[in-house]
């Protein structure tokens, strides 16, 4: 079991999800992975999945609660962490975030988004402690009413 999935929900979003996506050929890791879900056909998933990202095409648009929920239930990792197909993915903290994640106890469930001002392009964030500054994250295991709420 990997121990983060990053969880990408997306409608029509292909080539905004294509530029996070052409730095490297290979994003399978041992730690976390990516796991996207379209509501909807995409026009070269192979793109996706050659670079070991995990892709969930929907036949028809299935709306947003149900492409989220699917993406919870279906990661095969003890957190998610939900982003928009436009937020910005930093890489570079990305090991950051895991060594956070490899630290923390069997308390860490659920840290909400925070709105950060003068951020609209970015949108939701979380600001943890130090140089942390991701999106939704969750631990698998809460009750999918605790997210939605």
């Amino acid at each position: 079991m990997k121990l983060l999935t990053i969880a990408i929900p997306t409608y029509n979003r292909e080539s905004v999800l294509r530029n996070h996506f052409l730095n490297k050929d290979d994003y399978n890791d041992a730690d976390y992975e990516f796991f996207i879900s379209s509501n909807g056909k995409l026009k070269d998933p192979l793109f996706f999945s050659s670079k070991g990202i995990r892709l969930n095409e929907f036949e028809t648009n299935m709306g947003a609660a149900t492409n989220f929920e699917f993406l919870l239930t279906e990661s095969n990792s003890k957190y998610v962490m939900l982003l928009s197909d436009e937020d910005i993915i930093d890489f570079s903290e990305l090991p950051m975030f895991l060594n956070f994640l490899k630290s923390a106890d069997n308390s860490l469930g659920f840290i909400k988004a925070n709105l950060r001002a003068g951020d609209r392009k970015r949108g939701v964030k979380i600001e943890l402690p130090g140089r942390y500054d991701f999106n939704l994250f969750i631990k698998k295991g809460l009750p999918l009413g605790t997210y939605m709420s």
